[in-house]
């Protein structure tokens, strides 16, 4: 059997702002790697999702035969319906010795809890958290940028423009914001209206170190806009935590907001008891989820045949 001698694995992490490709060798050597850009179908549409897959799969793969690698692909808005099996389907053109595919929340439950109880929380362009209990899965938040009220960096950076253009219209109070946003913009409010719907979710979650900027500076809009975020993950975390019935369990971090130490001790700070001193943030990148979810299929492989 193949999987007995040489095989590759291929890790592969979408989400709504890059999508990293990772092959490594049996023996867990890196062979290459590739960083592209986003691959959320909710976000960029289902064909261009498919486009980023077979381009970044033809890098890394380059002269090694498909059917020397198992590979599995966790992308953001892909756990389910037709999105699933539309990468499902772009995974199979390859002819891979074994493939599977599901949304980028496996990588990170793969990496951060590798089969153990404990919550991860996604803090990225996104939030959302998903609890493992006794091999049960429960899931808080996560529904999307038009439903989730707080916590992503969406949030944080629509909190932010919106401050922006309530200093305009004088709906709001005067801010340190506006003058970092057109700063880090160097457009007019109307330019930059049109330059916020032409590119959406991922532009908008850019202007969230804005506040954490201002509120440096002692800017009360920002510090409002962190603290009302910060309360919303808190209640995430509070809720995810609900099946354990105060049993201390692993809470484990991942996301671009994760880089800002500061707001994760701020968060912290808020969650009651001991809770905050069970909180990590993921040790390895989320792709390695994605590897050891590429390696099971090998054992199911052995297994099988």
């Amino acid at each position: 059997m193949m999987a007995e001698h040489a095989y590759y694995l291929l890790g592969i992490d979408g989400g709504g702002t890059k999508t990293r490709f990772k092959l490594t060798g049996n023996a867990g050597n890196t062979v290459r790697e590739t960083v592209l850009g986003p691959s959320n179908p909710n976000d960029i549409g289902v064909e261009r999702t498919i486009e980023t897959l077979r381009s970044g799969i033809r890098t890394v793969l380059d002269d090694i035969p498909a059917e020397t690698v198992y590979a599995y692909a966790g992308i953001a808005g892909a756990a389910s319906g037709r999105n699933r099996d539309a990468v499902c389907a772009c995974m199979q053109e390859f002819g891979f010795a074994g493939s599977d595919a599901g949304g980028d929340v496996e990588n990170i439950l793969s990496a951060g809890l590798n089969g153990h109880d404990g919550m991860i929380l996604i803090l990225g362009t996104g939030i959302c958290a998903f609890s493992v209990k006794d091999g049960v899965r429960y899931r808080t938040g996560g529904w999307g940028y038009l439903l989730d009220k707080g916590g992503s960096g969406y949030n944080y950076g629509c909190d932010v423009l919106n401050a922006y253009y309530s200093a305009i219209d004088h709906t709001g109070s005067d801010t340190l914001l506006s003058d970092l946003v057109e700063r880090k913009t160097d457009m007019n409010s109307s330019q930059l209206l049109t330059k916020i719907y032409e590119l959406g979710k991922p532009y908008i979650a850019s202007f969230a170190p804005l506040a954490f900027e201002a509120a440096e500076l002692g800017d009360r809009t920002a510090r409002n806009i962190i603290s009302g975020n910060i309360q919303a993950t808190v209640r995430i975390i509070e809720t995810g935590l609900r099946p354990f019935a105060g049993e201390p369990v692993p809470i484990v971090l991942s996301g671009g907001l994760t880089e800002n130490r500061k707001l994760i001790g701020m968060i912290c700070e808020q969650l009651p008891g001991k809770t905050g001193g069970m909180v990590r943030i993921l040790s390895v990148p989320p792709v390695d989820g994605a590897l050891l979810k590429a390696e099971k299929l090998v054992h199911d492989h052995l297994k099988n045949n």
